[in-house]
């Protein structure tokens, strides 16, 4: 058994070290998504030192140079510790009080919203909009502060543009996985690489971006595995790696698709699995096409940029009821209906072959058959291909395309939901991963259900409910297979989802009578996403940002653009560590005017560093990590969570005092998280003065049954009829029904197909690899003995493994 005390070597523990009699405390790495453990040492309450975590089953102990900084990011001298305040036109900054600058905040806020409050639209419809004010948070941010936001700025105050960097870097991959395997997410954690016999890492300097998880390839390839690298640059990673294929940028599609083109014409896919776990033998409308000289599929409108045209003929055949109703999809088994998905996907690829895809992609046709074998040969019942990548195909245009494509080739080997297998979305910022999940976008409340648009489809809950969860993204409004995910799949339980999610937030304020708080939200009127936002605000129709753990004037694309647009804000409230570029860009920019000229209002907000705060993230392969606040913050730096939780204070109260409409939902909203006088936490530190109780925050996003007033275990718990609260619906059962936080369990357990399911916990419900049900065969029978992972027990009557 590994312990904490393995971080000691013996010569360590003989020297007079400085660790020697140390005082430990344990954190995760804010730095990328792989989400190393750490370990922070203290003499005294001195930070003398940060070191790798070996208890941990995602790092073993190892850093990277980032986190190996981690204590030099810490103990900074440029952080800020005190409130900032720039006045209109001034040259200078200015230390406040935390009580002025929360109070000053607070009214910019209220004030705007009462300026830009929209009830009802043209229609007629209740909206209850803000679209004058935007915020960003980013994705290191912690799941809870997320939540915060989420709550408050949407679920109080009614603001349309709640965005995070997702956005620009993974928002793609949830778009193409999402559709394809029902989860927008990595199905396989990196230490699972180990298991595989061919590795495929492509849109990614894997090596250099995410070096901890690199380890499980270099490991895997030590045992026998085949690695591949393709790439237009020749990195550390194709290096290190067996092959490494030169592409151009941009064809990445090209590629794939040869490779799928190939598998197919030489009849490589593995055949039970393809016609058991997937939809190639569905029948399509017969209507359905695709033009192979101008890439477009049948309906588009170019009037809308949509395929709005023609929606019945993306439809599927289905078989009909007794009563009229449509029952399940058609098939053909044999694959030759030319309407089957099987031969529309073949016709699709038809024109990839090795020469002119290579003619594209820049490489030689010997490339791609090389790769398309290498797959083929270490995919199928006995061995498995796991492919990894990143920003190098989400930051694409195309990039939902390019990544569809790599689903569609894994679904085709038969490498989804199997040991060794899947694909790895490589995510950046440390809880990227839970920024989506909760979310901070503005498409979708938390774990994914749907913003109600501002149709009439979605004037009421019961019509929203009655719609379903597809209805936003439906081309035909009327009708359509969008329809049937309001009686089968497990989207059918959006009711006990969304009056779940109500009633967490608005608690004895949401009853059946007023439809659960429904109301409240507001009603997305179309695109809200960060680059219409800093439009909009170049234009004059934002009055002010708030921006969380995000540098704007810096990662937006053209910045010269973004920076204009913060100048043109009337206030900017920044919450960060550093004076960053974001913060001074009335100042700092050598493209900005005078200072004089810039009158915009700006509040500098001094945040905490991840273990000066207590909170949890979600990791790349959604391993959910709790983090222990084991410092305390220089000065007058605060958590984001402090943050919100105030101001989100200072708003009950203006809400209570307007008693105007508009504010019927700041003031139902619960919002009473405080922490309890004189606690302590596991470190001996007390609690911060005006803190929020994360524990009790991630409790709420967990959800507890009022009736037993027991955690819930699962989605499969919640009820429609109120008796139930849930803030993430996916992370349900995260706290065990002891009570216990699983995100905090530390220590290492028996490892089996290198998955310890005793460390920490995934979502949904432990679920380390995704689709598993896909790792034995129709009969519950696993594939080869190679590839166990779960299968069905005749003799117990369920599912083990």
């Amino acid at each position: 058994m590994i312990t904490i005390q393995d971080v000691l070597s013996p010569r360590t523990e003989s020297k007079c070290s400085r660790l020697r009699g140390a005082k430990v405390g344990s954190t995760i790495c804010q730095y990328c998504a792989v989400g190393c453990s750490q370990l922070a040492f203290f003499q005294g309450n001195t930070l003398v030192d940060i070191e790798g975590d070996p208890r941990s089953q995602v790092n073993q102990g190892r850093l990277c140079p980032k986190g190996g900084s981690t204590y030099a990011l810490v103990d900074n001298p440029y952080r800020i510790t005190k409130p900032m305040y720039r006045a209109p036109g001034s040259d200078k900054w200015q230390e406040v009080t935390l009580d002025w600058i929360l109070d000053e905040v607070a009214k910019r806020i209220w004030d705007s919203r009462a300026k830009g409050f929209i009830e009802k639209d043209e229609t007629g419809l209740t909206v209850n909009q803000v679209p004058n004010i935007g915020f960003i948070g980013g994705s290191a941010n912690d799941n809870e502060e997320c939540y915060l936001f989420r709550k408050l700025f949407t679920g109080g105050l009614g603001l349309m543009p709640v965005e995070n960097s997702a956005r620009y870097c993974h928002s793609t991959t949830v778009a193409a996985l999402s559709p394809t395997f029902g989860f927008g997410a990595c199905t396989n954690p990196p230490r699972d690489l180990l298991n595989s016999d061919c590795i495929v890492i492509m849109g990614s300097n894997m090596a250099e971006a995410h070096p901890v998880a690199f380890y499980w390839p270099m490991q895997a390839k030590k045992k026998g595995a085949v690695t591949i690298h393709i790439d237009p640059r020749y990195t550390r990673t194709s290096a290190s790696c067996d092959h490494h294929v030169h592409i151009r940028p941009a064809t990445d599609i090209a590629f794939i698709s040869a490779i799928i083109k190939y598998i197919l014409d030489n009849d490589l896919w593995f055949h039970e699995y393809v016609l058991n776990y997937t939809n190639a033998a569905t029948l399509i409308n017969p209507g359905f096409n695709f033009d192979q000289i101008t890439g477009m599929f049948n309906g588009w409108n170019p009037e809308t940029n949509s395929y709005s045209l023609e929606p019945d003929s993306w439809d599927y055949q289905y078989e009909i009821n007794s009563d009229g109703t449509k029952g399940k999809p058609k098939t053909d088994p044999t694959l030759q209906d030319p309407n089957c998905v099987f031969q529309l996907l073949k016709k699709q690829v038809e024109k990839y072959t090795p020469e002119a895809a290579a003619d594209t992609c820049g490489c030689r046709p010997a490339d791609i058959i090389k790769v398309a074998e290498l797959m083929a040969r270490n995919s199928g019942r006995d061995k498995t291909t796991a492919f990894c990548y990143a920003t190098g195909f989400t930051q694409h245009s195309d990039g939902t395309q390019i990544i569809r494509s790599v689903a569609i080739l894994q679904l085709l080997l038969g490498n989804i939901g199997r040991p060794g297998g899947g694909i790895l979305a490589l995510r950046g910022h440390s809880n990227v991963q839970g920024a989506t999940d909760i979310p901070t976008l503005f498409a979708a409340l938390p774990n994914y259900i749907p913003m109600p648009e501002a149709k009439p489809g979605n004037a009421t809950l019961k019509d929203n409910l009655a719609n379903g969860h597809a209805f936003c993204d439906a081309r035909d409004k009327s009708k359509g297979m969008w329809k049937l995910e309001t009686e089968r799949g497990s989207w059918a339980a959006l009711p006990n989802y969304m009056i779940s999610l109500l009633k967490a937030w608005y608690g004895d304020g949401a009853t059946k009578e007023n439809e659960y708080g429904y109301q409240h939200l507001p009603k997305l009127p179309g695109d809200e996403s960060l680059t219409i936002t800093m439009q909009r605000a170049l234009e004059g129709k934002v009055d002010g940002l708030i921006v969380f753990g995000q540098n704007i004037a810096v990662t937006n694309p053209n910045t010269g653009w973004s920076r204009d647009a913060i100048r043109n804000l009337k206030w900017l409230v920044v919450c960060d560590m550093f004076e960053n570029e974001t913060a001074s860009v009335w100042y700092a920019d050598p493209d900005a005017p005078d200072p004089s000229k810039c009158k915009t209002e700006v509040f500098l907000l001094p945040t905490n560093a991840l273990i000066e705060k207590d909170g949890s993230a979600n990791n790349t392969e959604r391993l959910m990590q709790w983090h222990d606040r084991v410092k305390e913050a220089p000065g007058d730096s605060r958590s984001d969570a402090w943050w919100i939780y105030q101001l989100g204070l200072r708003f009950k109260k203006m809400a209570e005092k307007s008693m105007l409409p508009r504010d019927e939902g700041m003031r139902a909203l619960t919002w009473n998280y405080g922490v309890a006088p004189n606690t302590v936490n596991v470190m001996g530190l007390p609690a911060v003065e005006g803190d929020a109780d994360i524990d009790a925050v991630a409790l709420e996003m967990n959800g507890v049954n009022l009736e037993t007033n027991l955690p819930i275990q699962s989605s499969a718990e919640l009820k429609s009829d109120g008796t139930t609260i849930c803030g993430c619906r996916l992370l349900a059962g995260f706290i065990n029904k002891e009570g216990n936080n699983l995100m905090k369990r530390r220590e290492p357990g028996e490892v089996d197909h290198e998955l310890d399911l005793t460390y920490r916990v995934s979502w949904p419900t432990n679920t380390r690899i995704l689709y598993n049900r896909c790792s034995a065969d129709p009969k519950g029978k696993p594939w080869s003995e190679n590839k166990k992972l779960i299968w069905w027990d005749e003799l117990q009557k369920k599912w083990v493994g």
